[in-house]
């Protein structure tokens, strides 16, 4: 008898590990899936957020990191527009900050409203960014007049992080903020004529005298 029991308590025993295991694990990765999903905070935006100009003019438009707590190492985005209103520079279409990511992975490539590119830190792990930092900037020139245009990121755009809680094949973007431009139409209004100056004539007097 007291060997069934012995058995039947084994057997029990058994059966409670073989069901506490597969639950111990999956809660395991449930928390570690949610560690993941809440280590990312970084925010992508564009500065100034609103851009106002003329028809034929050039703007600067400077894209942001914000962090939050993680650890940058590389940003790959796409700068999505409207290219019947804007037109990125023939020359210099994104110019990086070296500074903050001296390693530019890609060179921009540019198609019908979009540019792709990719920076990093290189391979100094303590160059990290931390801070608000500025990325790059793009640089258009304005080609008609709206009231609003949307310059946005594109579903490509990726953020990674070295932080020791972050995967190394995590994206870390939280958010991603659009600008906006508004385009005006040059000026059709003429420029008043200068008054045109007649000149009086001289009246030349003769006077008479007697002899």
């Amino acid at each position: 008898m007291g060997s069934y029991r012995k058995k039947l308590f084994v057997a029990l025993a058994l059966f409670v590990l073989a069901i506490s295991v597969p639950v111990t694990l999956s809660l395991l990765q449930q928390r570690q899936d949610n560690r993941s999903k809440a280590s990312a905070s970084t925010t992508l935006s564009f500065s100034p957020s609103t851009i106002t100009k003329t028809v034929g003019q050039t703007a600067a438009v400077d894209i942001m990191i914000n962090p939050g707590t993680n650890m940058v190492s590389y940003v790959k985005f796409e700068a999505k527009f409207d290219p019947t209103v804007l037109q990125l520079d023939s020359t210099t279409p994104f110019v990086p900050n070296t500074a903050a990511f001296s390693s530019q992975i890609q060179t921009p490539v540019i198609s019908t409203g979009s540019l792709k590119t990719a920076v990093s830190i290189g391979s100094d792990i303590t160059k990290a960014v931390q801070t608000p930092t500025k990325v790059g900037t793009l640089y258009f020139k304005t080609l008609k007049s709206t009231p609003s245009s949307t310059l946005s990121f594109g579903s490509i755009t990726q953020v990674l992080s070295i932080d020791p809680t972050d995967s190394q094949t995590e994206n870390v973007i939280s958010n991603t903020l659009p600008a906006t431009f508004i385009v005006t139409a040059l000026s059709t209004t003429p420029t008043p004529a200068s008054p045109t100056l007649t000149p009086s004539p001289v009246r030349l007097g003769f006077a008479w005298r007697s002899c």
